[in-house]
Parts: structure tokens; sequence; C-alpha cells
């Protein structure tokens, strides 16, 4: 690899910018879809649905769980999740390399 001169470089720059910026926005999906996930989850252990069934009838009611799940399943799907998480690992794949490539022409910082 050859010296990049002053364009290449504000280009390399430039997508750098541009692929951090689509990397955070992807960690925020998932984080979402993970905190969604976990109250989910939550809701499911609390669910009446899943008490004894020697409980009183009276402290059994209808749960929130399955309202949770059918939300849920219209938000998100594994798949989706897989490929978020697949757009993420290429994202920062790309992203190191620019960075390499980027890297004789830095300030070393201290």
């Amino acid at each position: 690899m050859g010296l990049l001169d002053r364009e290449q470089v504000k280009e390399l720059l430039y997508m750098e910018m541009e692929l951090s910026r689509d990397i955070e926005q992807v960690i925020r999906r998932l984080r979402k879809a993970a905190h969604d996930l976990r109250d989910l989850g939550e809701a499911l252990e609390k669910d009446p649905l899943l008490v004894p069934a020697g409980r009183p009838a009276g402290q059994r009611d209808n749960g929130v769980s399955l309202n949770l799940l059918v939300e849920f399943s219209k938000t998100y799907s594994f798949t989706m999740i897989l490929a978020e998480l697949v757009n993420l690992r290429r994202k920062r794949e790309v992203l190191e390399e620019i960075q390499n490539r980027l890297a004789p022409v830095r300030r070393p910082q201290s």
C-alpha cells in the first residue's frame, strides 16, 4: 500500500465517521432489543399462567406476558437480530480496515 494523498485521507476519514455512526445505531437497536427481551423474560417469570395449579383461582389472573410476546414478535425476529449482529461485525471489520489504512497518517496521541 502506498502513501495516501489528501483526497484519499479525507474520503477515508469521512467513511470512518459514517461507519462509526452506523455502528452506534446498530448497537442502540440491539440494546433496545435486549432490553425488551429482558422485560419479556421478567414478565414470563411472573406470569400467573406459570403459577402452580394448586394456587387459588382468585390469585391467578390473565397474564401480560402473552401480550408482551405478541408485541415483541411484531417488532423483532431472531433472524432480524442475527442480521443486525452480522451487520455489526462487518461494519466493525471495515472500520478496522479504514483505521489501519489511516494509521500511518495519524499523529500519535500522547
